[in-house]
């Protein structure tokens, strides 16, 4: 009697799950003079400062020629402060003199440089320093957004508190923008908010930080500037928008914009939220005080 054929059996074998893209960590750079760069820390050791032997160079007057270090280990990640004349934090706490730092964790350097630290997976560098520098500003204005804004103003306002320099901020919001926007649409509305925007960006110093904060809301935080400076400032740039002509179809239009300033520190104001609701309030009692002129921080 035959016999039927052994049947044929797979050798079963386990596939190794496909291997994990390397986590790369980063420094995003949220405030200072190069805002939206993006930095893979590639060394074990990277050496962050304003002189030409720092790894990480950054073009700020607060930053030490090497004012801190940062130090890989596998995957953990510690920055040191290498004795630089106006500290390095992390969280607002002072590094002293090190500290491991976790993803999210915000730097600040020489008072003015805000670093993030993160990590990305299998994140292609160039699209990633692109996406970093285009989400930090406004596409239309190219102004700061308000998020990137506020976390600067955090660096601005210790910096002024711990060297008692001052630290100004001029708010300000178009007039009557509703009423453009009811009669000639919301493009011409835009094009207002761009227009103003663009005439600010072109009047301002470099080192200023000008950001959108709301809808037509403006700001910028001028360093060592006093009250009786920044009044002219904003009376400048106040002046700057009224003088403004933005063609519509046939017709050409002229818009004005309420301005209030704040100074830290000053009586009452002592942190960047501070500031900016004191600033915010005197915009409120120029609009009440006829709009198109600036009002003092009470």
């Amino acid at each position: 009697m035959s016999k039927d054929p052994p049947e044929h059996t797979e050798t079963a074998y386990s596939l190794p799950p496909p291997a994990e893209p390397a986590v790369a960590p980063y420094l995003i750079v949220l405030g200072g003079s190069q805002v939206g760069d993006l930095h893979k820390l590639a060394r074990p050791r990277t050496v962050v400062g304003r002189g030409e032997t720092a790894d990480l160079r950054i073009a700020d007057d607060g930053m030490s020629r090497e004012h801190a270090e940062i130090l890989l280990d596998g995957q953990r990640v510690t920055v040191r402060d290498l004795g630089s004349t106006n500290g390095t934090f992390c969280n607002g706490a002072p590094v002293d003199p090190e500290r491991e730092v976790a993803d999210g964790d915000k730097l600040v350097l020489g008072g003015t440089t805000i670093l993030k630290f993160t990590h990305g997976a299998g994140m292609e560098e160039t699209y990633a320093r692109d996406l970093h520098r285009n989400a930090g500003h406004d596409s239309s204005t190219r102004a700061l957004r308000r998020e990137f804004f506020l976390d600067r103003l955090e660096g601005e306002v210790a910096f002024a508190l711990r060297h008692a320099t001052p630290l100004a901020v001029v708010m300000w919001d178009l007039d009557r923008l509703t009423a453009v926007n009811d009669q000639y649409g919301r493009v011409a509305g835009d094009r207002v908010v761009a227009s103003t925007a663009h005439r600010v960006g072109a009047a301002i110093r470099r080192e200023d930080i000008f950001a959108r904060y709301g809808g037509e809301e403006f700001a910028v935080a001028c360093r060592a500037t006093n009250m009786v400076c920044v009044f002219r400032v904003a009376e400048r740039l106040r002046e700057a928008i009224s003088e403004l002509v933005v063609t519509v179809g046939d017709d050409r239009l002229r818009v004005s914009a309420s301005f209030g300033v704040a100074v830290c520190p000053s009586h009452g104001v002592s942190g960047a939220a501070d500031l900016i609701a004191a600033a915010g309030a005197a915009v409120g009692r120029a609009k009440s005080h006829g709009r198109n002129r600036t009002e003092i921080a009470a």
